[in-house]
């Protein structure tokens, strides 16, 4: 990224939400100047001016401070992003990195604003409307990077080479085959909410109370058969 001879490395995350206006995208950046040339408000003084000159391009028009309230906002990567990123993180160290890695499943501070996890979440318990905007996200940034670094960023960091989604799917993970469960035994689990106790059992238990789970799924589908799930579901 080159503004007026400050020549910076960057890294670019995208977000998309949608609510009540439609879908709305936008990215968020940390920008790592070669030099103190310009702070962080001058630097967006510079955005503005670039976003101000291109809004008529595309038929859009706005003010100088319209566009610094809700089109750029600049800060150094410090305490004063906190405020900025407060309408979205609960977290209670919701810092930049989060920002950039972990903007997919923020929440809106506007209620109606969903994530597309959150529509995909809400299309697989029956909102055929938000099915339809999980596609509508699929058909434009499905496959695409969420994170795009500058050429020789992450080497200068000491991070090594970027892994793509497909290498880092196939990284085989040390682990330990604890039982198999059976697919209609799965399917159980599934239904009643006790795919967490399964991993608690595994985990405290091993084998056997990975069974006494199973047992109990078994004992609720006796009793209930395919009827309305419960939340919270506890093992006995």
């Amino acid at each position: 990224m080159v503004m007026l001879g400050c020549r910076s490395r960057s890294v670019w995350a995208q977000e998309v939400t949608y609510g009540s206006n439609g879908w709305h995208s936008h990215r968020h950046g940390l920008l790592f100047p070669t030099n103190d040339f310009y702070t962080a408000d001058e630097i967006q003084d510079i955005l503005t001016e670039i976003l101000l000159r291109k809004l008529p391009l595309v038929g859009l028009e706005g003010s100088r401070e319209d566009a610094r309230k809700y089109g750029i906002r600049v800060s150094d990567a410090g305490a004063e992003i906190a405020e900025y990123i407060a309408k979205f993180g609960h977290e209670p160290r919701w810092d930049a990195a989060s920002e950039l890695t972990l903007a997919t499943f923020k929440r809106g501070k506007k209620a109606a604003s969903k994530t597309p996890w959150a529509l995909l979440d809400s299309a697989q318990g029956g909102s055929m409307e938000d099915a339809e905007r999980y596609k509508e996200y699929l058909a434009v940034y499905g496959g695409k990077r969420q994170l795009v670094w500058s050429r020789g960023l992450r080497a200068d960091l000491g991070l090594g080479e970027e892994v793509g989604d497909e290498e880092a799917a196939h990284e085989e993970e040390e682990g330990e085959v604890v039982c198999t469960i059976e697919p209609q035994d799965w399917n159980l689990i599934c239904w009643f909410n006790l795919r967490g106790q399964v991993l608690v059992a595994a985990e405290n238990e091993g084998a056997t109370g990975v069974q006494r789970v199973i047992e109990y799924a078994h004992q609720l589908f006796d009793i209930r058969g395919y009827g309305p799930r419960k939340e919270g579901e506890a093992c006995i």
